[in-house]
């Protein structure tokens, strides 16, 4: 992340400690502030109360089905713009269709790199973030002058 901007949070719901650990340092190594959740419940608590920019949702998290996690997610105002990255032990054609189709922004089927994992979540929130105008300069002789262009 830039030096200046406070790091954007992502919540990873994972209830394997060694996945979310490797998850956890792999995020944190990319520049993010990360939060756990254990069970449905917590996902969906800390969802509403932290607001994170990204959830990465084990599709098997205790609790209650990921789909239906992934469903009250993105059917609740306070939480329905979250960007949500599916992780699933299946990497069935139907099972990645179902999450997408709820609206997981990506699916990632286990075993993963916690590498490209931690791209992937880049990779979404830069399609979430408002484009940047960039900067046009215009000079004629000593008088220069800057704006944003569209």
């Amino acid at each position: 992340m830039s030096e200046g901007k406070a790091a954007l949070m992502i919540l990873v719901a994972e209830s394997d400690e060694g996945t979310a650990a490797l998850i956890h340092s792999n995020l944190v190594n990319a520049g993010f502030d990360v939060v756990h959740a254990v069970a449905a419940s917590a996902v969906l608590a800390k969802s509403r109360d932290a607001k994170p920019a990204l959830v990465i949702l084990d599709m098997m998290i205790p609790g209650m089905l990921g789909k239906e996690v992934l469903r009250s997610l993105k059917s609740t105002q306070l939480t329905s713009g979250i960007s949500i990255v599916a992780l699933s032990d299946s990497s069935e054609e139907t099972d990645r269709i179902v999450a997408l189709e709820l609206g997981a922004d990506d699916y990632v089927a286990k075993p993963f790199s916690a590498r490209e994992l931690a791209l992937r979540v880049r990779a979404v929130l830069a399609r979430r973030a408002p484009p940047q105008p960039r900067l046009v300069q215009v000079s004629t002789g000593a008088l220069k002058a800057r704006s944003a262009a569209a």
